[in-house]
């Protein structure tokens, strides 16, 4: 009887890891979903900037790229990206792989909000209120900090 209540325990254990083990998974995997759309989203922002010769390419070598054709600023811009995807996916379970996903995450939210400051500017976009807009950042942000402490404990 003894046993099979160790084993119990056991198998309750090595469900509680699988679940955490899934949760995590979940939310890399959004957040990798997150830097491919808003890897495509930047460089269509960056083309329409430029096209409008409103703003520029920050990154000397992308800057490079567009010069020398859309198509292929695109392409390499696309393929970069997904590579990292694929890298940080294969390297989920590591430490330096899930804060190197979270902080890639958070230049390329920072990236959106550059973009989305820069419609506003330009009056192709109205956004809601500075503060509903602040609150919704220290959201993600808390988000972040919350999930990196729980990763590192």
């Amino acid at each position: 009887m003894k046993k099979s209540f160790e084993a119990l325990g056991r198998f309750k254990s090595c469900l509680q890891q699988a679940c955490i083990s899934l949760q995590e998974s979940l939310q890399i995997s959004g957040l990798l979903c997150f830097l491919f759309i808003a890897n495509l989203v930047d460089a269509v922002l960056t083309l329409k900037w430029i096209e409008m010769e409103v703003a520029g390419e920050a990154n000397p070598l992308m800057a490079k790229l567009i010069e020398m054709d859309h198509n292929i600023f695109l392409l390499y811009k696309v393929s970069a990206v997904t590579a990292g995807c694929v890298i940080f996916w294969k390297l989920r379970h590591h430490l330096a792989a899930k804060i190197a996903t979270i902080f890639t995450a958070l230049v390329y939210y920072t990236v959106l909000i550059i973009h989305i400051s820069g419609a506003v500017h330009e009056d192709l976009l109205e956004l809601p209120s500075f503060y509903e807009i602040k609150s919704k950042t220290f959201e993600v942000l808390a988000f972040c900090a919350d999930w990196l402490s729980s990763l590192i404990s």
